[in-house]
């Protein structure tokens, strides 16, 4: 009688401890599965923000000077320094400028075609890198600005020249810095080798679409005045949870939509804000 007690007993014990071991492995496979979904998220952003906190920086206030055989003449129906187009605003067009690190060292004044290197002895801190120079003006690795230079566009041939491009003259002023000009787009794709959706970008007139997230279900971009604003639907690492299909998704703006979402996973939404300086 006392061994059947006993026994009775550790059963319960035993039970009890597999019932909280059970949850505490669902609990860690879930807080896991939104934890990858969110880091997917995160990453998308990290690659959007550069871009768009650069948007427009050193530039005309006009994009007129993008078009014809000016810069971007492969991509003249952008209207404006950052686009949204797409059914659902589902991708994203941004014209941005990057820092280098090379700075002027003497102050020059330029007109319109002035070879700066030549008579008008612009000095730089270094040398122009290779990289940043072309034969082909359409696109635009040959393409820089400096911000004090009255919004200007300089090309870099490869024969190591650097031609002021836009109408009417303008100043560099000592110590400003070159700026490398950029185009991207960001848009959501299918990586034919997998058949998935991805998260793809684009250097526009430079290089093709290249998929940089997996696990991405949708991306929605939208403007309001002077913030842009985007949200990433992404999801986790295992399908076919026991999950509503029809479930609401938090943080998901209606206006957004789920076509196309896949609800055999858990999903997780992350947005980012910014505000437009430029």
């Amino acid at each position: 009688m006392e061994l059947l007690i006993v026994m009775v007993i550790g059963l319960v014990v035993a039970a009890g401890i597999f019932g909280v071991f059970f949850v505490f492995i669902l609990d860690f496979e879930q807080t896991d599965d939104i934890t990858a979904a969110r880091t997917r998220g995160e990453m998308v952003l990290s690659i959007l923000e550069g871009p768009i906190l650069h948007a427009g920086l050193a530039m005309p206030d006009s994009t007129d000077v993008y078009s014809g055989d000016q810069v971007l003449a492969t991509v003249p129906s952008w209207s404006s320094f950052i686009e949204i187009t797409g059914a659902e605003s589902d991708e994203l067009h941004v014209l941005y400028a990057m820092e280098t690190g090379i700075y002027s060292q003497n102050e020059v004044s330029f007109d319109v075609n002035d070879e700066l290197f030549g008579t008008s002895g612009l000095s730089l801190s270094q040398n122009i890198p290779d990289s940043m120079m072309s034969t082909d003006s359409t696109k635009t690795t040959g393409w820089i600005l400096f911000p004090t230079s009255n919004n200007a566009v300089f090309e870099i041939t490869g024969n190591n020249q650097l031609n002021a491009r836009t109408s009417g003259g303008g100043f560099i002023a000592q110590y400003d810095n070159v700026h490398t000009l950029r185009a991207l787009r960001a848009y959501l794709g299918t990586n034919p080798s997998t058949g998935r959706k991805e998260f793809y970008t684009q250097d526009v007139t430079v290089s093709s679409g290249q998929p940089r997230v997996d696990g991405i279900e949708k991306i929605f971009f939208e403007m309001d005045g002077d913030v842009f604003s985007v949200y990433i639907l992404a999801r986790g690492n295992k399908q076919g949870v026991d999950l509503d299909p029809n479930r609401e998704i938090d943080g998901w703006p209606d206006t957004a939509g789920y076509n196309g979402v896949d609800r055999t996973y858990r999903l997780s939404v992350t947005r980012g804000s910014w505000r437009i300086r430029n």
